[in-house]
């Protein structure tokens, strides 16, 4: 963990080399404040905001290119967050009043501006790199230094001895990585100046024809954008859109965190109280977007874009309307709707993900029953999960690959792994450590008995390296819970995988059960494996797991909703049926040009 001192320096100096950009932020956007104040009754003024409010969304854009690293990147947004809710209230009064599309677009992409920054400002360099020519040697050099420095954050947080000597070794050795990559983008600004031009140009962003192109017959993308006194909710369809607004004050606070509260104390509640938490907090959520939808159109399928504590809430577990008991016939949303979480609508657009036609994508699972060898797993702290090894064995047995069980578990492997693998399932213990967030992680195996470093691929590592897996499937506690950073939302093990290159995820939002998680991830790949949707095929493989349980605890949501499909949520496997007919469409062509030359000779 980096000394008190330490951190207030690099600040200090951080804000004496602040960009003259920044600094005409503020002037801007109080002008853009001004005038949309006047605007509540008079819409020239307010148009006269909206133009100011874009030309202050342009100066932050700039000024964000000066952050090299997405610490400085995140409080940086966390500091203009307010100047993007007054932006988005001012563009809905506008449309409100216009009609115009345009307006509710500009609204939409506000809210996208204001949260994961670091995120979309990466997907943003890469695609600017795709297209600036820059050799592949350069991209090589940055990759190896990106994964040098999550090898050298990893060694930092895996010091367990108080020994200042070894502190500050490897503290300086963490600052010339750092010192390197900062030698490195200035080396391309200077070589390649084409690119930095390109890359100050605006990011792509999602527009509201695009994000309806995206969406499916049936989906909804719902994304939300919690303000200091409101919350404003978007809700967009193939064919429709609109958006409400309604206060943020204490009573939001207490309905999601009772409801997160309830489902996450697992059988120690009351049933009845459980069941009037989630129907509020579904009256809050989602209630007034779905009833709008389903007026227009059948709905089966939501896209989510969380905001804040939004984040952490399972939706799965949602009552519809007024229920008193959890058992099997209870109204959760998971009966009627599949859902999954995006950090950023442009999520949409992706369409790099490719179905597998014939075969297995490649593969790599990782799994430790970890009281079995205390020396390498850790201590008690580190519970057995007894059904880890029939999980891990289901896995391989529906998709193939690689197995690395107990001792073979190891981060190094797993390293290995992350740039030829397509799926990656990690069944691990998952840490959560609240003081210092970024030493939160995976707890893998030692390398050996004799190995003195801690075995936790933490968090702040993660985002150093680089995967191009297709899908993580991270069966293990804790995975999607993070501290809250007002620009960025949740900063969990999730986040950072996606930052480092994954395209989708499972995540647990809490410390889940290994039976239950063993159970719902093999009917989950058999979905999968089926042609379906990652959401749809963890929706069915819950509601396999319900109707299967015969008790209620066994059907209480602790269970079963804890986790959540995160990202890409496109089909990894074509339906076999179809493949089968492809087949078959391609023996009989064969057939028939062999019978017709063998005609013809």
């Amino acid at each position: 963990m980096l000394r008190p001192w330490h951190c207030l320096i690099m600040h200090f100096l951080a804000a004496l080399k602040s960009p003259r950009s920044e600094r005409a932020i503020e002037p801007l956007a109080n002008k853009a404040m001004l005038y949309a104040n006047q605007g509540k009754e008079d819409l020239e003024m307010a148009i006269k905001a909206h133009s100011l409010f874009q030309q202050t969304d342009s100066m932050i854009q700039l000024s964000r290119l000066y952050y090299r690293h997405q610490e400085s990147k995140i409080e940086f947004t966390r500091k203009i967050r307010n100047t993007y809710e007054l932006a988005i209230n001012n563009a809905l009064r506008i449309y409100h009043v216009t009609q115009h599309k345009e307006y509710f677009e500009d609204a939409l992409t506000f809210c996208e501006k204001s949260k994961a920054t670091a995120i979309r400002d990466k997907f943003h360099k890469q695609a600017v790199q795709a297209f600036a020519g820059i050799p592949d040697s350069m991209l090589e050099k940055e990759l190896q230094l990106n994964l040098q420095l999550g090898a050298a954050t990893q060694a930092l947080l895996s010091i367990n001895d108080n020994s200042d000597t070894l502190y500050y070794a490897t503290l300086k050795t963490l600052e010339d990585v750092k010192h390197k990559m900062e030698e490195f983008d200035e080396s391309l600004e200077e070589d390649f100046p084409r690119y930095y031009n390109w890359l100050k140009e605006p990011e792509k962003k999602a527009s509201l024809i695009d994000i309806q192109k995206a969406l499916k017959p049936g989906s909804i993308l719902i994304e939300y954008f919690l303000g200091s006194e409101q919350i404003y909710v978007f809700g967009v369809s193939d064919k429709q859109y609109q958006n409400w607004v309604f206060a943020n004050n204490e009573t939001v606070d207490a309905t999601l965190n009772n409801y997160k509260t309830n489902i996450e104390a697992g059988s120690n509640f009351k049933s009845s109280a459980f069941c009037e938490s989630a129907f509020k907090a579904y009256q809050l959520l989602l209630e007034q977007p779905l009833n709008y939808f389903t007026e227009k159109n059948e709905v089966s399928n939501l896209k989510i874009v969380p905001d804040g504590i939004i984040g952490n809430i399972p939706f799965d577990a949602l009552m519809t309307r007024a229920c008193q008991n959890i058992n099997a016939d209870a109204p959760y949303l998971v009966k009627k709707y599949s859902h999954s979480f995006l950090y950023s609508n442009r999520l949409l657009l992706d369409k790099t993900v490719k179905r597998q036609w014939f075969g297995n994508k490649a593969c790599a699972i990782f799994g430790i029953n970890y009281l079995s060898n205390k020396q390498l797993y850790g201590d008690s702290v580190y519970s057995s999960l007894p059904f880890i090894e029939e999980e891990v064995l289901s896995v391989q047995q529906l998709n193939g690959g690689d197995l690395y069980f107990n001792d073979a578990a190891t981060v190094t492997h797993l390293e290995k792994k992350l740039s030829d693998s397509d799926i990656l399932h990690i069944a691990v213990h998952g840490s959560f450590n609240e003081d210092n967030p970024g030493a939160s992680g995976l707890v893998f195996s030692k390398q050996n008995v004799s190995d003195k470093r801690n075995n936790t691929l933490s968090l702040a590592a993660i985002y150093g390296l680089h995967t191009s897996a297709q899908f993580i499937y991270l069966s293990a506690c804790f995975s999607g819970k993070g501290m809250l950073a007002a620009s960025e939302g949740v900063m969990s093990l999730s986040r950072a995988f996606t930052y480092a290159g994954a395209k989708s995820q499972v995540i647990t939002l809490w410390e889940v059960s290994d039976r239950a998680s063993a159970i719902i991830a093999k009917s989950f790949y058999e979905h999968l494996k089926n042609g379906k949707t990652k959401d749809d095929a963890l929706r069915l493989a819950k509601l396999k797991y319900i109707d299967e349980s015969s008790t209620a605890i066994g059907q209480n949501p602790f269970f079963w909703a804890g986790s959540v499909v995160v990202g890409n949520a496109d089909p990894l496997y074509a339906n076999p049926i179809i493949t089968w007919l492809v087949g078959a469409i391609f023996l009989l062509i064969f057939v028939a040009l062999w019978y017709w030359r063998n005609k013809s000779n």
